[in-house]
């Protein structure tokens, strides 16, 4: 698959990290959590990526529960080769940061599936590994959902990330 489609599966991967979207505190106790994201990616191959992978460098902005105004930061790849459906594994991970600089860490993992040059989707699953400030020992996980534009020469483009699930108890 040509390089386009590598950008999109780098970007879900990257996103979906996004996943990589859930703020949480060393609590015994978890609470719903949602965020969506405004994102953009450059895709790039070689230095960390993988040989048989196509690799995105996203940065994102947007609104999350207990986090408020949250910048994002995601680093994914998308593991070629392409199924019969244009689809592949994808991974990434990420950094989340509240307006006051508290921080999740996350990971991700999906597939990314290319359904045209331009369009994508990057579907599955985000787990919180840490944090700072009052989310340091966060814990928690959901699904994620993202939609993708490609730029047609398929250097980058722009993405939406939706996610939900829960998280352990902020500032607890």
């Amino acid at each position: 698959m040509g390089l386009p489609r590598s950008a999109g599966v780098a970007l879900g991967a990257a996103f979906l990290a996004l996943a990589l979207v859930v703020p949480a505190a060393s609590a015994k106790s978890t609470v719903p959590f949602s965020a969506s994201f405004n994102e953009t990616f450059t895709v790039f191959v070689g230095g960390t990526c993988a040989p048989n992978a196509f690799c995105a460098s996203a940065t994102g902005t947007g609104q999350a529960t207990h986090m408020g105004k949250t910048t994002e930061a995601l680093v994914g790849s998308v593991v070629l080769p392409f199924d019969q459906n244009g689809c592949a594994p994808e991974s990434s991970t990420g950094t989340l940061t509240a307006a006051n600089g508290d921080k999740v860490f996350v990971t991700s993992t999906g597939t990314f599936c290319q359904s045209s040059l331009t369009n994508a989707t990057d579907v599955g699953t985000w787990t919180v590994t840490g944090g700072t400030g009052r989310f340091t020992g966060a814990t928690g996980s959901g699904p994620y959902t993202t939609t993708i534009l490609i730029n047609s020469d398929g250097s980058g483009g722009t993405s939406t990330s939706t996610y939900s699930g829960t998280i352990s108890t902020p500032g607890s």
